[in-house]
């Protein structure tokens, strides 16, 4: 039995992780907003000072004298935890040229939009991603910044209405998750039922550890944060409950429900 309760508390938690899924492009999209308020930075600038930096780039794109691709973007079968169907990768190779000068462009798992067919080597576009030294891990492409705006909002989308409602709802699930799970796993190791508010505080703990470790961002995290700590009060009020009305049963019907 206690096996069986092990392996349902991390099943429990398996599942929190995908319900944290939705909101792993948040902070891609508030960056990209945030980059998408001032103009292109030029391609040159992309040195050692940097890295780790939203960045916005525009240019022309090309391929490395080695590469014998017909296009840059390629689409890919996404997995069934990103929950999209469609996924777009950059062909290895592919640069980009503004007056200033070049950089390389990579990605996976990025957005795009329209159709691979719609970008091919030559054609001019925009883009938002993470800057490194002389290139930019790309997170949205598009042909011009209206486009552009429109894949950041589109990320962004859980933030605001009537999306958040979804967002709460991920969070609820996630965080109910959470405290079965870890109610499962307290209950394989006490051998007893705990009915402690305390409870609720721990699973609200192992939720937020969880998701901060997955998403590494607060904006993503945000609906998450609101939902879960909500609930955990929520959850703590009625196991205070539970357990006052435990101490105040009489002894007999306490040694009844233990050998029940």
């Amino acid at each position: 039995m206690r096996a069986f309760l092990l392996c349902a508390g991390l099943a429990c938690f398996l599942l929190v992780v995908v319900t944290f899924q939705p909101f792993r492009e948040v902070p891609r999209g508030r960056a990209g907003q945030q980059a998408l308020a001032g103009p292109p930075a030029p391609l040159a600038s992309l040195g050692p000072s940097a890295p780790g930096q939203a960045v916005l780039v525009a240019g022309t794109l090309a391929a490395a004298s080695d590469v014998r691709r017909e296009r840059p973007v390629e689409a890919v079968a996404a997995s069934a935890l990103t929950g999209r169907r469609v996924e777009y990768v950059l062909a290895p190779g592919t640069r980009l040229h503004d007056e200033s000068g070049e950089a390389g462009l990579e990605g996976a798992r990025f957005d795009l939009h329209g159709s691979p067919g719609d970008y091919p080597y030559g054609s001019l576009v925009v883009a938002y991603g993470q800057a490194a030294p002389g290139e930019v891990d790309v997170w949205a492409m598009a042909r011009d910044a209206a486009e552009l705006e429109a894949l950041a909002s589109r990320q962004t989308a859980l933030l605001g209405w009537p999306w958040l409602l979804v967002g709460l709802a991920l969070a609820a699930v996630g965080y109910g998750l959470a405290l079965a799970g870890t109610y499962a796993a307290a209950r394989a190791i006490r051998g007893a039922p705990w009915t402690s508010p305390h409870l609720a505080g721990v699973a609200l703990a192992l939720y937020l550890m969880l998701g901060f470790g997955l998403l590494g961002s607060a904006w993503a995290m945000l609906w998450p944060l609101v939902g879960s700590v909500t609930l955990a009060g929520a959850a703590a009020v009625v196991l205070a409950q539970r357990a006052d009305r435990a101490v105040a049963a009489p002894p007999a019907r306490r040694r009844r429900g233990r050998s029940a």
